[in-house]
């Protein structure tokens, strides 16, 4: 190549054409951007600004807002949202609650039965959701909120009081499910690549789901019962939130009533409609008091 070629002998390389292989060294970068990329570079030494934070997301000790139904003219049916504390991705208890969710999401399951086939509820959804250590119970379309709300919390509250119990049909058949959901969820190399990935991201190892399926092998029913009880009843006192989108004509009624059922001592919060556009769509953040 000739003087000053990009690849050739004896030529001076441009700093902007040589090739890295995990982002720009600021050997690399013209003056300018290496001065102005040096700026940003993190400082020496560990970051003291938290400190014990085991998850990517940071959560409240105590939720700033317990609850409340949110009063919408534009739907005609019910959506109800439970959260509570969850468990992360290497807890001892995590295969074992996978398992218990597993049976009761089946298709023709507890919650399939007794909340869709008996009409309360369109659908229903258990999650728990390893990253931010949170456990969601969406129940969605209700033609009755409470009668739904009310169903949910019986079924745990069946296998949690000895009740309801996991045959070893039911256990192997909940293993059997988890173990192919896991499976399919890294079925082909881009998906494979994208879940290595992301594990670099979420605090996992990149074989997670090799080390989560060895684990769902060992949950015998005992297991799956003991992290039911544990970690599903919490979802139905009154430290988890509830949260209600409603017909408005619903509203009232359903913050009483679900208020009550839910352990609290007053009705939730009724969030009207013209409240919530003011709030999310007008006015500047400052003018949004923050809550009590």
């Amino acid at each position: 190549g000739g003087e000053g070629g990009e690849g050739g002998e004896g030529g001076e390389r441009s700093p902007l054409a040589i090739k890295q292989a995990a982002g720009p060294r600021l050997e690399s970068l013209p003056l300018e951007a290496a001065a102005a990329a040096e700026a940003v570079q993190p400082s020496p030494g560990p970051a003291r600004l938290l400190t014990g934070v085991r998850s990517v997301h940071v959560q409240l000790e105590r939720p700033l807002l317990g609850g409340a139904v949110v009063a919408l003219s534009a739907i005609e049916n019910a959506y109800v949202l439970l959260s509570a504390r969850g468990v992360g991705p290497h807890h001892p208890d995590v295969a074992a609650l996978r398992v218990a969710i597993e049976h009761l999401t089946a298709l023709e399951g507890d919650f399939w039965v007794r909340l869709r086939g008996a009409g309360l509820t369109y659908g229903a959804s258990l999650y728990n959701l390893p990253e931010s250590e949170r456990l969601q119970l969406t129940l969605y379309r209700c033609g009755d909120a409470l009668a739904a709300y009310s169903a949910s919390k019986e079924i745990i509250a069946e296998y949690a009081s000895g009740a309801a119990t996991l045959s070893q049909v039911d256990l192997e058949g909940a293993k059997s499910s988890l173990t192919y959901n896991l499976i399919s969820s890294t079925s082909n190399k881009p998906a494979a690549v994208s879940a290595q990935w992301a594990a670099g991201y979420t605090g996992v190892q990149a074989d997670y789901t090799g080390w989560l399926l060895s684990k769902v092998e060992e949950v015998t029913a005992a297991d799956a019962l003991r992290a039911l009880s544990a970690h599903l009843t919490p979802l139905f006192e009154a430290s988890a939130v509830l949260v209600v989108s409603s017909p408005a004509g619903k509203a009232k009624e359903l913050a009483d009533s679900l208020g009550e059922v839910h352990g609290n001592s007053e009705p939730l919060p009724v969030l009207a409609e013209d409240e919530l556009s003011s709030k999310l769509c007008g006015g500047d953040a400052a003018d949004v008091s923050p809550p009590p």
